[in-house]
């Protein structure tokens, strides 16, 4: 197996329609991945504005002709952002 590489994408969660974008030198998506060949993502969200932002990640796929969507989160939970100077949300 290959050595794993890893990408690093830049989201800010304050523009109205956030996508991650791609790190210096890192390729844009899409990825063609195998069970010999994995890929590893790493997401660094920012806010720009004092929001509390609840996300989740949805990763698109398709193999063998066969297509669906991955949610990542936390264990079901969504990750949560808190910018400077928000006020927390109880949760």
């Amino acid at each position: 197996m290959a050595p794993q590489r890893v990408r690093t994408f830049e989201v800010n969660l304050s523009d109205p329609t956030p996508l991650p974008r791609p790190a210096a030198g890192v390729p844009d998506f899409p990825y063609t991945v195998s069970h010999l060949d994995p890929e590893r993502f790493i997401v660094h969200s920012k806010l720009s504005t004092p929001e509390d932002v609840s996300w989740r990640i949805e990763v698109h796929w398709l193999c063998n002709g066969q297509s669906g969507v991955l949610l990542a989160d936390l264990a079901g939970e969504p990750f949560r952002l808190v910018g400077p100077h928000a006020r927390r949300a109880p949760r």
